[in-house]
């Protein structure tokens, strides 16, 4: 069982202000309570007891009885106060969602002029947090229509369990859509047992594999006009190990396809490896 401080924690982590998350926990031992008793069960400074109260019964917190000059205090039931910060949590996340989807559209304006102003930059991305270049990679495999390349290595954003079923399921449903995809693993003991049955997943799925030694970047190319290229960690920049640069250009894809080739035929399929 926990604690009442514990719940009392729990309240304040849900919203509830400390002293109201107090004072209702304090409630629920009893059928009622003057403020007085309150402020005994409860610990909460009796200056503020009287003005915690009034904020409790005007959030449906507590109600109030009065018997002459007394008044008494009554936890709201608790099926009753659920349902009632619930209310409060879905009103919140509407009017965040309406505020975000109207913000974010001028967002979107102010970008596109930007990018007006300055073409160039449109074909240029650098991304240092680990989660978006994660999501990069996926919506790129997503928007793939015929062809994936890609140099594989450590370090990698997708090692732990959930990215990496998120991104095998993405280039699951590329290789159904009949995307083509090659890649060169390098070799690396200490990414042997983890990588060893990605790879069996994948090559079931028709990806081709190779291994080899030695890669000298991550790089990924997605249908000859996108690359992506693992960039080194950059100093005081926290939450990734490397960093990644995404162009798109036809004549440096076309550069990074032809590095890729020579890999290619350097590298050799699993079992001749193995």
């Amino acid at each position: 069982m926990k604690t009442e401080t514990a719940f009392i924690d729990e309240l304040i982590g849900l919203g509830v202000q400390i002293r109201q998350a107090k004072l209702y926990v304090a409630l629920l031992r009893i059928p009622e309570a003057t403020p007085a008793m309150l402020q005994t069960i409860s610990a909460v400074p009796r200056t503020k007891v009287y003005e915690a109260l009034e904020h409790m019964c005007a959030d449906g917190l507590c109600s109030v009885r009065r018997e002459g000059r007394l008044k008494f205090y009554r936890a709201t039931a608790p099926h009753e106060v659920y349902a009632l910060l619930r209310k409060k949590w879905d009103d919140e996340h509407a009017r965040r969602c309406r505020t975000a989807e109207t913000m974010f559209e001028e967002f979107t304006r102010f970008h596109d002029q930007s990018q007006e102003r300055d073409p160039t930059i449109q074909n240029i991305e650098v991304i240092r947090s680990k989660e978006h270049i994660f999501l990069k990679s996926v919506n790129l495999t997503d928007s793939c229509q015929f062809e994936m390349l890609s140099f594989t290595r450590s370090p990698y954003a997708a090692a732990d369990d959930n990215t990496r079923a998120a991104l095998t399921k993405a280039q699951q449903e590329a290789f159904k859509r009949g995307i083509k995809s090659r890649t060169i693993y390098m070799t690396e003991e200490r990414e042997r047992g983890w990588l060893q049955g990605f790879i069996k997943e994948l090559e079931d799925s028709g990806e081709e594999v190779r291994l080899i030694a030695e890669l000298p970047m991550k790089m990924l190319i997605f249908d000859r006009r996108s690359v992506m290229v693992a960039l080194p960690s950059v100093p005081g920049i926290t939450g990734s190990d490397f960093s990644c640069l995404v162009v798109e250009d036809p004549c440096f894809t076309a550069g990074c396809r032809d590095l890729f080739e020579t890999y290619w035929e350097r590298a050799k399929p699993v079992t001749e490896y193995l």
